[in-house]
């Protein structure tokens, strides 16, 4: 039967009477083995009315992600990891930080850690736009992931309204 040896309420299923069986490491950020794996599949699929955006969260941290734009339309979708409707500290459309995707199955492929992706229909008029998401997800709980931010991935307006910053 499995004891607490630390006096702190700590218990360890693998402890046994002769002591600590093995120790397991826990999949965090930076826990390598958990980049290296096969990842848990992710898909989803939606249609956007034009100017609308569509916020995929992940239930783990991913470390691979595929958008692929579908459907018949020509529309344009733009792909970020930050919201584009830009708001008074948030500037990711003015500053550029966004990739396009715009021809009927053209993809991009993204190996990047991340608990979230924005997609967002700007083709123009009243077209609708599709999209295709997969995603690999790692073990580790999105909880443990920091929110993606700084220069390349957020612009932030300068205090008087007017130009972009770029976060530290």
């Amino acid at each position: 039967m499995a004891k607490d040896h630390t006096g702190g309420g700590f218990y360890d299923r693998n402890d046994d009477a002769a002591g600590p069986s093995r120790y397991r490491q826990q999949s965090g950020l930076g826990h390598m083995p958990a980049y290296l794996v096969a990842g848990h599949p992710y898909m989803t699929s939606s249609t956007l009315a034009d100017g609308k955006e569509f916020k995929v969260a992940f239930p783990f941290v991913a470390k691979r992600i595929v958008v692929a734009a579908s459907g018949t339309a020509a529309g344009i979708l733009r792909v970020s990891f930050r919201t584009q409707i830009d708001t008074t500290d948030l500037a990711v459309t003015a500053a550029n930080h966004y990739f396009e995707l715009d021809n009927d199955e053209e993809s991009m492929t993204f190996h990047v850690k991340c608990k979230e992706i924005y997609i967002r229909n700007v083709t123009g008029g009243s077209v609708a736009s599709g999209f295709q998401l997969y995603a690999e997800l790692t073990s580790i709980p999105t909880g443990n992931m920091y929110v993606l931010t700084g220069s390349g991935l957020s612009g932030t307006r300068k205090s008087d309204g007017s130009g972009l910053t770029n976060p530290d």
